[in-house]
């Protein structure tokens, strides 16, 4: 058995990560974790049929030969999974294969194969191996990869943004994404109770100097979970 996994609550990138692992290991199983952000969640919706995965609690850890993690390396983001991550960790465990674009952390996991790349997006470094492999995604695939790459570089606009990350939207863009589709999911709007811990951290931002450059920190305690922080962070 092959599966494919990412870090807990999986964002844009990480759920594109997954599809675009799926095409290069086309006998490898998409396995979602316990829980992913309301565009994932948006995105799945409406194309449930279209994405075939299981989920984390019906996985069989030791029936796993091979393990693709995407946009994650880090075991401590790997909560969802951790039988899985005992047997990557182990002598005898599965084959890893790892393709990721984070800075290096020390609970990194080590791989047979490891991708790592400075882009803005891991998404970015799948959609070039697709290339390479001259590999086609549908039009609802590549409005996907360029959804992550978006979401993950403002649009294209954050310091992180590389050429290649510029390149491979005019790829999918050629082979049928949707703007139109990128542009709903992008103007997510927040919920009531996400409003909410936005308005308050917002209320709590203070300057500070670092260095040369003046930084705002702030920071809500929640009583109790909120889903989407990471949507809510773009709002800051």
């Amino acid at each position: 058995m092959e599966v494919i996994v990412t870090h807990s609550n999986a964002d844009c990138d990480a759920f594109a990560s997954l599809v675009g692992a799926s095409l290069l290991y086309p006998e490898a199983t998409i396995v979602l974790g316990r829980r992913v952000s309301p565009r994932v969640r948006d995105f799945l919706a409406l194309h449930r049929e279209h994405f075939e995965h299981m989920r984390y609690d019906e996985l069989d850890a030791d029936a796993v030969q091979r393990v693709i993690v995407v946009d994650v390396r880090r075991a401590g983001r790997l909560a969802d999974f951790p039988a899985l991550v005992a047997r990557m960790q182990s002598d005898d465990g599965p084959v890893v294969h790892i393709y990721d674009h984070h800075a290096p952390a020390a609970d990194d996991l080590d791989g047979e194969l490891v991708v790592v790349e400075r882009v803005g997006a891991t998404a970015t470094i799948l959609v070039e191996e697709m290339q390479r492999r001259a590999l086609t995604p549908d039009p609802v695939e590549c409005t996907l990869f360029m959804l992550a790459i978006y979401v993950d570089t403002g649009s294209l606009t954050y310091d992180t943004t590389t050429p290649r990350d510029a390149a491979a939207v005019g790829w999918l863009l050629s082979r049928g994404a949707s703007l139109a589709m990128v542009d709903r999911y992008l103007r997510l709007a927040l919920s009531d109770e996400q409003q909410s811990v936005l308005t308050r951290l917002l209320a709590s931002l203070q300057p500070r100097k670092v260095g040369a450059t003046t930084v705002a920190v702030g920071g809500v305690n929640l009583e109790r979970d909120v889903n989407g922080l990471a949507l809510i962070a773009t709002h800051v």
